[in-house]
């Protein structure tokens, strides 16, 4: 049987992670994002022997260190990502060449879509 190791260089394609986020813009108009990252299995495993997979999940830990160092993240004990502020995140995710991607749709585009909808 083989281990994780062995099968780790053997992924193909790439690897999205996302997540879809419902708000409001500062002038109040309803807005959903689908904010995500892309990665390649092949350019991770030759930049640094992972695939994509490992890659997505570490960088954002070493991410929270690096911002726990610089006291950006001052709260202690034991807290869940979504109880922190998104915004250091976002601002170094591309210093670490881990592209963000943002798909955006804002209300007024929501409802001629749902009127059409609902009118069947």
């Amino acid at each position: 049987m083989p281990t994780p190791t062995d099968l780790a260089n053997a992924f193909e394609g790439t690897s999205c992670v996302g997540t879809w986020v419902r708000g409001q813009t500062y002038d109040g108009d309803s807005v959903e994002w689908y904010l995500y990252t892309l990665g390649s299995h092949a350019t991770s495993w030759q930049d640094m022997e992972a695939n994509a997979t490992v890659w997505q999940a570490g960088i954002p830990s070493v991410i929270a260190v690096e911002l726990m160092l610089s006291r950006e993240i001052r709260e202690t004990g034991a807290l869940v990502p979504e109880q922190l502020s998104p915004e250091p995140w976002l601002r170094k995710l591309p210093e670490w060449k881990m592209p963000l991607y943002k798909r955006e749709v804002r209300s007024s585009a929501l409802k001629p879509v749902f009127r059409t909808l609902t009118q069947r």
